[in-house]
């Protein structure tokens, strides 16, 4: 008998604490089990518990048998997979979820599979990996209500939104759309604006990328001014090269990430990819000036497609590539293919095998960054074909190295060298080129100056501030040295 009394007391408990519950659900700030039964027997066809911040598996199954057609769980900040498992039973039109900012594959699979018709995820921003996005994106419009940032766009959204934008002050920002298709971009390319920003896009198709490139926005192209316009792609991670050579046509400020290859065989070469960096890295290239790049490494396809753009817009002016840090003799082959001047200050080490590669260039080239060279890098840039090879930041060279530039034809410059020796002036005063600098040399010894005297040819020592008069007498001598002109004869 004791424990019937126990048991009935119980029930009145649980019962008293139901009771108590606020008439106005969105006032519930928690839930039992028993809790959630009888708010989830409630007649209406709302239910709506926008107080409630956290619930387990076990309320949610209760809270799902609620026969109404909205269930409103907008208070909860997150939720794992358990309790999205339980809430896709609900069989109602729409769960309102739009408290939560962060969800995972399988919470996102449970919800895509629920009874419901809608789920509304008005909260999510970038709160998904790729596969979780993906599953988001497939049933976007049918099963998910996405809004707040833009993750996803049809062709009449786009439309829609180019058409009621008039001039943004920003331009265009995309930044947390995840995917973009061909009619929607074509759409976008619309815009009357300056900037169009897609910064969370990791990849692109060629046909997409080919509708992105018309943009002109308000500045239409003329023959006497600079296109202002800006493409911002710098979240891509890989990009097949058909759709880069489609971006290269963009005839604005094209933002993309730094672009290098993989590897450098022949199988590989319709894939690019960013390389991941602690830091953010950003390529803004201006097909107008091309005058600043952070590629990592070039392959020779896109390197071709590079130059091709430059001639066609400066001509034979210099192409600077001194971001460049490394690289391939194929991508060095395809290079001086540009007639005109070439500047690749970055690198600070080249192989024999680029070498030979860029002395095949026709014009000017500088290759400021190298501080040392070995006698092999020496004998093949030493066929260099163009006018000018300046190796500027030589800071020491050996007497053989000097002995194989000697053998360049044409003009030298090797003003990094602040002081050599008898012995690697002797090799330089064999130089068969027809100029050769060594401005930086800021003092030199009577045996330096006698081993350059027998140079044949112009000699550029314009930035000696120091010397012997037994020096000097020696370097008068020869009438093709060029001197200070404090150190010039006088009458």
């Amino acid at each position: 008998m004791r424990w019937v009394v126990v048991a009935a007391l119980m029930v009145w408990c649980i019962a008293g604490v139901a009771d108590e519950l606020p008439k106005d659900s969105n006032e519930i700030k928690s839930l039992t089990v028993e809790q959630a039964k009888e708010v989830a027997s409630r007649s209406g066809i709302r239910l709506s518990l926008q107080g409630v911040a956290s619930i387990d598996s076990a309320v949610a199954a209760e809270l799902v048998k609620f026969r109404g057609v909205f269930l409103d769980l907008s208070g909860l900040a997150e939720i794992d997979d358990g309790i999205a498992e339980h809430l896709s039973d609900f069989e109602g039109k729409e769960l309102c979820l739009d408290g939560v900012t962060w969800i995972d594959k399988e919470t996102a699979e449970h919800l895509a599979a629920s009874k419901v018709k809608k789920v509304s995820l008005l909260g999510l921003a970038k709160g998904m990996d790729k596969e979780t996005a993906g599953i988001i994106k497939k049933g976007y419009r049918s099963k998910f209500i996405v809004a707040g940032p833009v993750l996803f766009i049809d062709k009449e959204s786009a439309k829609s939104l180019v058409e009621n934008a008039r001039v943004f002050r920003n331009g265009i920002q995309l930044d947390e759309l995840l995917s973009i298709d061909t009619e929607s971009a074509e759409e976008l390319s619309k815009y009357t604006g300056g900037r169009i920003s897609l910064r969370s896009l990791t990849t692109i198709e060629p046909a997409a990328a080919r509708e992105l490139s018309k943009f002109h926005g308000s500045y239409q192209p003329t023959k006497y001014r600079t296109v202002s316009t800006c493409l911002r792609l710098d979240g891509l991670t890989t990009i097949k090269l058909a759709a880069l050579r489609e971006l290269t046509k963009y005839e604005g400020y094209l933002d993309i990430s730094t672009v290098i290859r993989k590897k450098d065989e022949p199988e590989n070469e319709e894939l690019l990819c960013v390389p991941d960096c602690e830091s953010e890295v950003w390529l803004i290239t201006n097909w107008d000036s091309l005058s600043t790049f952070c590629f990592v490494r070039l392959n020779s396809h896109f390197t071709r497609q590079l130059v091709s753009i430059y001639r066609k817009k400066h001509g034979e002016s210099i192409l600077h590539l001194n971001d460049l840090t490394t690289i391939t003799p194929s991508a060095a082959a395809a290079l001086v293919e540009h007639s005109g001047g070439v500047s690749l200050a970055g690198l600070t080490t080249i192989t024999p095998e680029v070498a030979a590669a860029l002395a095949k260039h026709w014009g000017r080239l500088d290759l400021f960054g190298l501080t040392t060279i070995s006698p092999e890098v020496a004998e093949a840039l030493a066929k260099h074909r163009g006018y000018w090879l300046s190796l500027n930041g030589l800071t020491t060279i050996t007497p053989e190295s000097a002995e194989a530039l000697a053998k360049h034809g044409r003009s030298l410059s090797l003003n990094g060298l602040t002081t050599i020796t008898p012995e690697e002036a002797e090799a330089l005063a064999k130089y068969k080129g027809e100029w050769l600098s060594l401005a930086g040399l800021t003092t030199i010894t009577p045996e330096v100056a006698e081993a350059l005297a027998k140079r044949e040819g112009e000699l550029s020592l314009g930035g000696l501030t120091t010397i012997t008069p037994e020096a000097l007498k020696i370097l008068r001598a020869n009438p093709d040295i060029e001197l200070p002109s404090e150190f010039d004869e006088k009458p």
